[in-house]
């Protein structure tokens, strides 16, 4: 029987970018990050039934909600976008839902962060962080 190899111009399932992810979260319960977090879950069901891929919470408080999107093939998709509109708006949805102050969108190599609340600044005129090769630790 032949040997099976990974065709590396395969696309990432988006459950792999989360559930890869969801272990570096995990990992880093263990690290000073703690203080910022004590738990994370996958899968979050809504109220609409929709579900939030990541949420990590602060003492069963949601404190961070993070969607993540993949890559279709090697088309270059709006959709993956981290700073799409669309993406966007279904992130900040599910933070305020889960009155969470923070939300992050991320698609396996960059993550941005925004607040969900920021009185008297339009959603698309938020500062945010930008996280490049997270396995790296870049931010801009």
């Amino acid at each position: 029987m032949p040997k099976k190899t990974r065709n590396k111009n395969k696309p990432v399932n988006e459950a792999k970018i989360h559930f890869s992810l969801f272990a570096a979260l995990q990992n880093m319960l263990s690290t000073p990050l703690n203080r910022l977090f004590d738990r994370v879950e996958a899968e979050v069901v809504l109220a609409n039934r929709k579900r939030a891929d990541l949420v990590l919470y602060k003492e069963d408080r949601a404190v961070l909600v993070i969607e993540c999107k993949r890559q279709q093939g090697n088309k270059e998709v709006r959709s993956i976008d981290t700073l799409s509109s669309d993406v966007i708006s279904q992130a900040v949805g599910y933070a305020a839902e889960l009155g969470s102050p923070y939300f992050a969108t991320y698609n396996g190599t960059v993550g941005s962060l925004f607040q969900t609340h920021q009185e008297g600044v339009p959603l698309f005129e938020r500062n945010c962080k930008i996280f490049r090769d997270l396995s790296q630790n870049h931010v801009n």
